[in-house]
């Protein structure tokens, strides 16, 4: 049960985003992080079984229009060149494209583009702190360098991480820190001068791999700033996803200094955001798969905004479809009921892709789904609260807690 203060604030959080996208029919879009990144993230490396696995559940479930599920893969740029760092003592940080030796995953990316049920989005050069990791490597820090002779970056799982998280309270946010520096508290935004190199450079790389530079971003752990917003415009990206709070900075006590994300018909900064308002993450429990539950909870959250007539954007990881292949299979198959449950209970449902949500924002008619259009809803008003309050109420189960049980009744 999530305490009473903290119910209150969910509700009215959920609230002040004032203005709501809704869309004529049920939108689905599901977009998946970290692929690429499993020696930064700490995860297991995709493998072709695994993208072909997941490509074919996707082909396997059709919405109102014919159209198969359809993933937002969000690849990491680039992956450090270990040898070259050990090389020049930690001096200075040298990096390679991610796929550069594994045309093998490229291909199959490739194929599950050809087949509309991958679309690629960017997700940073690094995903981490490079600086800060370097700065930890030359100072001789043995629990960095213990990962450093293994060839990984981040240390989630490694024995001893709780105990260097207690330590240094920048540590949570060292692997999802790109632009963001956490060297030391409190925390400093990157130079956009910086920004705008590691951008470029994690962009080219990009384009190296796959040929085209993508229209959709998603930064590291949702960490990015104005400046993260103006340069990936001027480079070409045209959607950035996050979830709906954003951390801005980490205070000198390790606190999350926080901004309110919504969607705009007219973005501020050359970007429109795309905001992420469910998730499915079975495998956020190591080796264990929690696909039975996750699937429970990501219906709740999607109904919820269903009700609403808004779109979803369902946050998924690698790390869910990578690794131990019992645990991948359960968790595809807790997708798969997922899709098929979607697709029953909301018959007119369309399966859309990042890239095509944001064109309905810029009121551009998507040619896989021709009758499917959005428009902006304020939520002001006495009716929009009370729905609102009940439908965050019913969903987690707080109706006890708020002291509305007489609420549905008012609706």
């Amino acid at each position: 049960m999530i305490p009473k203060l903290n119910a209150v604030r969910a509700v009215f959080a959920e609230y002040r985003r004032a203005a709501a996208l809704c869309t004529s029919r049920p939108v689905l879009a599901i977009s998946s992080d970290d692929w690429g990144g499993g020696c930064i993230t700490n995860v297991h490396e995709e493998t072709v079984e695994n993208l072909h696995t997941l490509s074919e559940a996707l082909l396997r479930h059709k919405d109102s229009f014919g159209n198969p599920a359809i993933f937002n893969l969000y690849v990491v740029g680039c992956r450090p060149d270990f040898d070259a760092i050990e090389k020049n003592g930690y001096s200075e940080y040298r990096f390679v494209p991610t796929y550069e030796k594994k045309p093998e995953i490229v291909a199959a990316l490739k194929e599950g583009l050809a087949k509309n049920v991958f679309r690629l989005g960017y997700h940073g050069r690094d995903h981490f702190q490079a600086g800060a990791w370097l700065k930890a490597l030359r100072e001789g820090d043995e629990f960095f360098k213990s990962g450093f002779r293994q060839r990984r970056v981040s240390y989630r799982d490694w024995p001893g991480y709780q105990d260097v998280r207690n330590a240094i309270p920048t540590a949570k946010y060292f692997g999802a820190s790109e632009f963001l520096n956490i060297s030391t508290l409190p925390s400093q935004s990157i130079p956009v001068e910086i920004q705008s190199r590691q951008i470029h450079e994690g962009l080219t790389a990009f384009e190296h791999m796959f040929g085209f530079k993508p229209a959709t971003a998603c930064a590291p752990g949702y960490i990015f700033d104005t400046n993260t917003e103006r340069v990936m415009a001027l480079q070409g990206c045209k959607y950035i996803e996050s979830m709906p709070i954003s951390c801005m900075q980490v205070t000198q006590e390790g606190e999350n200094i926080t901004r309110m994300l919504n969607y705009s018909p007219s973005p501020e900064n050359g970007l429109h955001i795309l905001i992420r308002n469910a998730h499915y993450e079975p495998g956020w429990h190591g080796n264990e798969s929690k696909a039975a539950e996750s699937v429970y909870k990501s219906l709740v959250m999607i109904r919820r905004a269903f009700i609403k007539g808004e779109p979803v954007i369902l946050s998924t990881h690698a790390q869910n479809f990578t690794g131990e292949k019992e645990r991948v299979n359960s968790n595809i198959l807790g997708l798969e009921k997922l899709l098929d449950y979607v697709r029953k209970q909301w018959p007119d449902v369309a399966f859309m892709s990042a890239e095509e949500l944001g064109g309905l924002i810029r009121h551009e008619k998507s040619e896989r789904h021709p009758n499917v259009t959005a428009r902006f809803s304020s939520r002001n008003g006495k009716n929009t609260i009370l729905s609102t309050m009940w439908n965050m109420a019913t969903d987690y189960g707080l109706r006890t807690c708020l002291k509305i049980k007489n609420l549905q009744r008012r609706l």
